[in-house]
């Protein structure tokens, strides 16, 4: 599994770039769909949670990072992010953990769309799992952090500010909807009463 991560990465990372044309140049050319690079995301996550050397879990991470930033938001909120969430909480290496922290604050700042089922992303999910970093048992873990926190930071404001403004929009636009209909009611009133006095 180790080899497979090395080979998708000789073939994704040296080829050239994802989703980019054969030749070079940023239209034209055979590009990497969508959909190979979902199944790229996972052949690639798939093998991380069986390597056992943090060379190849570095790798791996490093492989994600660049992956993220061709996936669309989905692809990144739904698949990438949780699983390095998880490589914080949950791997034993430090190097690793460190790797994933910074990996976690690039892939969340390339994000500029999502639900409304992900609004409370920060607080309820991005925010718990860094709250331990703080005080890690490893410095690299907790340097890894400090470099990080700003921009976990600007994210979540970001992300709220996106939020509130998907909830004005939608509040403006039904608030309009109601003003146009009692014009309306007011107009068809007074062509009643006009009706009448004739």
């Amino acid at each position: 599994r180790s080899v497979v991560v090395v080979v998708v990465v000789l073939e994704v990372g040296v080829g050239g770039g994802v989703g980019r044309g054969v030749g070079g140049g940023g239209g034209g050319g055979v590009g990497v769909g969508e959909n190979s690079l979902i199944i790229v995301v996972q052949l690639v996550c798939s093998c991380l949670r069986h390597v056992r050397h943090p060379q190849t879990k570095l790798l791996a991470l490093q492989l994600l990072a660049m992956l993220g930033r061709h996936c669309d938001d989905e692809a990144r909120l739904q698949r990438l992010v949780p699983y390095v969430v998880t490589i914080i909480q949950d791997d034993q290496i430090a190097a690793v953990r460190a790797s994933a922290v910074r990996v976690a604050r690039q892939l969340l700042e390339q994000v500029t769309s999502f639900p409304a089922s992900d609004a409370d992303m920060f607080p309820k999910y991005i925010i718990p799992a860094l709250n331990k970093l703080s005080t890690d048992s490893e410095e690299l873990v907790r340097i890894a952090f400090a470099e990080s926190i700003a921009g976990f930071a600007e994210t979540a404001r970001r992300f709220l500010e996106i939020s509130q403004g998907e909830v004005a929009e939608a509040g403006g636009g039904t608030d309009g909807d109601g003003e146009e209909g009692q014009g309306q009611g007011g107009g068809d009133g007074g062509e009643g009463g006009g009706d009448e006095g004739g």
